[in-house]
């Protein structure tokens, strides 16, 4: 990956982080790395713990093809090998927050359970 896409990536979780703290979110963890690969956010309100998959986009006409099965089931198989490591009784939530200019377009909430 080329320094400027980490940077926009980098800018991109920057702002969803920060919208998450704006609704009263605490960031547990940012980037987490785990040898099959990294969660953007962690972050907990009252009693649901979420996880937040950050999407930089530079079209915006379907943001839905990124949200795929495989790549639910590759972050649900991150999210609960986070969870051995930190276990937790809160709820559980999966949002995918998509990036596009600088301004985030969607927030998509408990995507696990649609």
């Amino acid at each position: 990956m080329t320094r400027r896409l980490k940077d926009k990536g980098r800018a991109g979780e920057d702002l969803v982080a920060a919208h998450y703290q704006s609704l009263w979110y605490t960031i547990l963890h940012r980037n987490y790395s785990f040898s099959d690969g990294e969660l953007d956010i962690v972050a907990i309100k009252g009693d649901c713990l979420t996880f937040v998959e950050v999407k930089v986009v530079d079209h915006i006409t379907d943001i839905d093809g990124y949200v795929t099965p495989k790549k639910i089931g590759f972050l649900s198989r991150a999210i609960e090998w986070y969870l051995t490591k930190y276990p937790s009784n809160h709820e559980i939530s999966l949002d995918v927050a998509f990036v596009h200019w600088n301004t985030i377009i969607e927030v998509y909430e408990n995507v696990t359970n649609s």
